[in-house]
């Protein structure tokens, strides 16, 4: 058994931190250390605060208790990578349902940044059916599309945005982390990335 309780660690501020650049295995697969992967999604997945943290609290809650469980696991493991905690039947169900959320959260955003005239509440519902309808039962839908159609209006995002670093480094920021994830959720295909859990029976 992993223990319970986590080392004390350093809060992570809103995206701050990095996504880890990967490691080649002997095999040519793409290795990423899962700390640092951990410590950036927290970051990222604190923008629902801006998005707005009544309504979005059921879906950064998914997010939340994924990142706790996965850290308990490496306590006693601190280099562990995401490729180690994939072949762990304790931790198969937890990291896949946090990989698909962040590819959720990373398609809707990359496509809200990068286009000037998207709005939030529609590239999260088209991102919502790409990577989580299938997954999730009818409550879980409906919680989702309920939070989902409160999204704020783009101007108002933006400005919340901006607040989070007052020397105006927030989007560059922003968008540097929607980058190392893209290209993280790309490696390591996730469309495919099931069939690499040892374990991956326990997500159906």
């Amino acid at each position: 058994m992993f223990r319970a309780r986590a080392r004390r660690r350093t809060v992570v501020k809103p995206i701050e931190a990095p996504f880890p650049t990967a490691t080649a295995s002997a095999g040519g697969e793409y290795v990423y250390a899962a700390k640092p992967f951990l410590d950036a999604a927290e970051g990222l997945v604190q923008i629902f605060d801006v998005l707005g943290p009544s309504a979005f609290m059921v879906i950064k809650n998914d997010f939340q208790e994924n990142i706790r469980y996965l850290r308990r696991f490496i306590v006693d493991n601190p280099t562990a990578s995401l490729q180690t905690l994939s072949a762990d039947r304790r931790s198969t169900k937890q990291l896949l349902a946090l990989l698909r959320g962040l590819a959720f959260l990373c398609d809707a955003l990359q496509r809200f940044v990068k286009n000037d005239d998207a709005e939030l509440a529609t590239e999260f519902t088209a991102a919502y059916t790409k990577h989580l309808q299938k997954y999730q039962g009818l409550m879980g839908m409906r919680l989702y599309l309920a939070a989902i159609g409160v999204s704020p209006a783009r101007p108002v995002f933006m400005t919340a945005l901006d607040g989070l670093h007052p020397d105006g480094s927030a989007l560059e920021l922003f968008r540097a982390r929607l980058d190392e994830l893209e290209e993280i959720l790309r490696n390591l295909k996730l469309d495919s990335y099931k069939d690499k859990f040892q374990y991956s029976d326990t997500d159906s």
